[in-house]
């Protein structure tokens, strides 16, 4: 990962593991593109969560960080390394 924020937009996304996440933000506070937000997690996607997820899930207001603008990461990995869950990978999408 750059921690300069200098690879092109759109190579990389957030990809992010709803069951890890514990909508502790601070992954959205270090965005330097504001890729990431806070939303609350639909009904379909809190249904395929496994027991434990679900339990996180309310445990936090039904509250999880989403990649809002996926196509604005730069990799610069600071989502990465703040999350305390390791609820979120930078994923390559294209060459």
């Amino acid at each position: 990962m750059n921690n300069n924020c200098e690879i092109e937009a759109g190579i990389y996304i957030p990809i992010i593991n709803l069951n890890k996440c514990e909508s502790d933000g601070s992954c959205v506070k270090v965005c330097p593109k504001n890729v990431l937000a806070m939303k609350e997690i639909n009904t379909e996607e809190y249904n395929g969560l496994s027991f434990i997820g679900k339990l996180k899930t309310k445990a936090h207001g039904k509250l999880k960080v989403y990649a809002i603008n996926p196509d604005e990461c730069r990799a610069c990995g600071e989502c990465v390394k703040i999350c305390p869950e390791k609820a979120i990978q930078l994923h390559k999408i294209k060459q």
